[in-house]
């Protein structure tokens, strides 16, 4: 009798517990793949020697990637945060848009040091949807280009620049 009752127990707990068990949400797979050197462009507020809240775009082209979605991604993404020709810092939000026509959207801190010469810097970013869900993007930055920027710094109307990617990868 005891028995009979512990096999209806767990058969309706069974029944209670399948439509939880099939609500949780899907994680997706985790990229492992990477992407070679490239350039990133980007767009701001004008900027000077003073730091000053700053808006920006920094959008990339990247072909050639492996173990992703497809060889070619575009990064395109918008920062809010602080920032001057010395150095800016802030929040980045933006998409990962693959060849293939997914699309992973990342968010994080994002860092870029200034100054002449400019030091390099690895940004990591989480990856919030999308292929590679739950995992991290690393965008390993080469100094800035720093030398065109000189002038436009110095009476602070640096508006635009660029920024050499060393390579992207994911974990």
């Amino acid at each position: 009798m005891a028995i009979r009752k512990i096999c209806a127990v767990s058969a309706i707990a069974t029944v209670i517990a399948a439509p939880l068990v099939a609500a949780q949400p899907a994680v997706a797979e985790p990229l492992g793949g990477w992407c070679p050197k490239s350039v990133m462009t980007f767009e701001t507020n004008p900027l000077g020697m003073t730091t000053v809240p700053m808006q920006a775009g920094f959008n990339a082209d990247i072909g050639g990637c492996t173990d992703a979605p497809s060889s070619d991604v575009a990064f395109r993404s918008q920062f809010n945060g602080n920032g001057s020709c010395n150095d800016a810092i802030g929040n980045l939000e933006g998409t990962l848009n693959w060849a293939n026509g997914e699309v992973s959207r990342v968010a994080g801190q994002w860092h870029v040091p200034g100054g002449n010469p400019a030091a390099p810097v690895t940004n990591v970013l989480n990856i919030m949807d999308g292929p590679g869900a739950g995992g991290r993007l690393h965008i390993d930055q080469a100094p800035v280009d720093s030398d065109p920027l000189v002038g436009a710094c110095m009476n602070g109307t640096m508006t635009h620049g660029r920024i050499p990617i060393a390579s992207l990868h994911f974990n």
